[in-house]
């Protein structure tokens, strides 16, 4: 009998296992199922783990996780296997459009996935169906016969199909992180995080005193989740002064720091989302606009047309974009035609600093930056058309996903659409708005200073790190990373990654990006359809496909693509 590891066993893992089975038990085929996952929480993982505080914040509205679908029930072996339900079903979901929608925190669809993998893998187990191993793999070689998979401890194991599924991955520091980390490890009273995650470590930490000042690398989302360990995590609570906007003030206790000092390259803040249902739903295409925005993407993709740069990508948003924000938002007085509009988003589009009346102007007040957008957000000001396009990509996020996943273009246009696709992020994956208004409460609390947050001159000092900007320093004991590791495979600084690339089992779509893959996630060295073949699903295959960070993703086509043609192929 053939034997499938499937390593790393978060959603993804689930998902694909949920796969598989559902295959086999299509196809009527049998195979001996390994599972690897060294966190305490199969089927969350480590970044959903149920343990975490839940001042980790999941960045996907409940209303939005609606269209996580359940399981449905499978017989394997003559094994029931049980239905899990939707996560609508499984939960209570908000669905009142006037309402505020709710962001859980991580440790709560952590625990949904708890669930259903357990309810999957119980009697897999007791039937000896399948194994599940806690143990790292670290080394995978390939054999005429299969696989040979090596753990941290030596141990070995075999397999005819390998599926990795190991999300986040560690990659090489930075020479200016290097440097910070050999600075705190001269001096014990200094401290540096070099990862957000787990954040016990600031929470609980004796050397973070009332009078400490600790600085954020970083000015996204995790630095959000690290400002609120250190605030709601150490005691301190926000408290909702207006129940339309989330408005809120800050009431610390003795053991929050003295200062919380963030900075990254450009100073741009995050975007906050749509508060409601209601205000989102202008931003929503119809399905004509969602068909024609796909049609212009995937004629290039596809191959059918041949193009030298990107501006089919910034042709296809602003049409739409267009349309959407002249139907809703474009003032009544306003005497710009379509083509103008047109032409300042894909102005935009090229260069974020591009300055127009309908953008909205930065001019450095990152402060006042925050709160215009909040304002948008909760329908309280005219909606910018940089936040009009920010949001209409987001709800176009599945369409994008799906036309540059094993794109036909050069890899230098795909590579450019990439990074156009990472810099709206900071719109289409922006926080919740009560996040938002977290931060302009420490910042209106004298706590959160953003006086170095735009790229500050930095110098190790003995007391740490001084930060100034033009005639204001500041010096800090503390410095975390916020700084998620992006999925640039040459970069990887894993055992197992490094081992992969040194036996040329898995090779870059592009130096910038992650694993080269086939449509069914198989790598582009394993000869297609034939056994044994190694796969790769998630962060690592970015390139290939692109959403690789989604939840969606983890229960998409592509997961369940691979499922069916691994039962095929034994």
């Amino acid at each position: 009998m053939k034997k499938i590891a499937i390593i790393g066993i978060g959603p993804r893992g689930l998902s694909a296992l949920e796969s598989l089975l559902q295959a086999l038990s299509e196809q009527q085929k049998q195979a001996e199922i390994i599972l690897f996952e060294t966190a305490a929480d199969p089927g969350a993982g480590r970044i959903w783990n149920i343990n975490q505080p839940s001042t980790n914040w999941l960045n996907i509205s409940e209303r939005d996780l609606k269209s996580l679908d359940g399981r449905p029930g499978i017989t394997y072996k003559n094994i029931q296997l049980p239905a899990f339900p939707s996560y609508k079903n499984w939960t209570t979901v908000n669905t009142n459009p006037l309402e505020p929608d709710y962001f859980p925190p991580r440790n709560k669809i952590g625990l949904y996935f708890k669930q259903r993998y357990e309810t999957l893998s119980a009697p897999l187990l007791q039937h000896g169906v399948a194994k599940l191993i806690n143990s790292k793999i670290t080394n995978i070689e390939k054999t005429e016969a299969g696989f040979s998979l090596k753990d941290q401890n030596e141990n070995a194991f075999y397999a005819d199909e390998v599926l990795l599924t190991v999300g986040h991955q560690r990659t090489e520091h930075s020479g200016q992180l290097k440097k910070w980390i050999q600075h705190a490890e001269s001096n014990k009273d200094l401290i540096i995080v070099d990862k957000p995650y787990p954040v016990r470590h600031l929470t609980a930490s004796p050397k973070i005193a009332p009078q400490t000042k600790v600085a954020l690398r970083g000015f996204g989302l995790a630095m959000i989740d690290i400002m609120r360990a250190l605030t709601i995590g150490r005691g301190a609570h926000f408290k909702i002064e207006d129940k339309e906007t989330l408005q809120c003030s800050y009431h610390p206790t003795e053991r929050v720091p003295k200062k919380i000092i963030p900075f990254s390259l450009d100073g741009k803040p995050m975007i906050p989302k749509p508060i409601n249902e209601k205000i989102d739903s202008r931003f929503v295409p119809s399905k004509a606009q969602y068909q024609q925005f796909s049609d212009a993407l995937t004629k290039v993709t596809s191959g059918e047309q041949k193009v030298d740069n990107i501006d089919f990508f910034k042709e296809a948003a602003a049409n739409l974009s267009e349309e959407i924000y002249r139907e809703h938002f474009l003032p009544k007085d306003s005497t710009l035609t379509k083509n103008d509009i047109k032409s300042v988003i894909i102005n935009w589009l090229t260069d974020e600093d591009y300055k127009h009346d309908l953008l909205f102007n930065y001019e450095g007040a990152t402060q006042k930056t925050i709160e215009a957008y909040l304002k948008m957000a909760t329908g309280k000001a005219p909606i910018s058309l940089d936040y009009c396009v920010g949001q209409v990509w987001r709800h176009c996020h599945d369409i994008i996903f799906d036309a540059f996943s094993y794109a036909e273009i050069e890899e230098d246009i795909l590579v450019k659409a990439i990074a156009l696709y990472d810099r709206m992020k900071r719109y289409s994956f922006g926080p919740p708005v009560e996040s938002m208004q977290q931060m302009l409460a420490l910042i209106k609390a004298d706590v959160l200073s953003l006086d170095f947050v735009n790229n500050p001159d930095i110098a190790q000092v003995p007391q740490g790190w001084q930060f100034s900007m033009g005639k204001e320093t500041i010096t800090t004991p503390v410095l975390v990373n916020c700084v998620l590791d992006a999925p640039q495979l040459l970069k990887v600084d894993t055992p197992l990654i490094k081992n992969l690339l040194t036996n040329d089992l898995i090779a870059p779509v592009h130096s910038k990006l992650g694993i080269e893959t086939n449509e069914n996630a198989s790598v582009l060295t394993s000869e297609e359809n034939q056994i044994p073949t190694l796969s790769v699903l998630g962060r690592l295959a970015k390139g290939s496909v692109l959403g690789v960070d989604s939840i969606s993703a983890c229960f998409g086509e592509r997961v369940q693509q691979w499922g069916d043609d691994v039962s095929r192929r034994i």
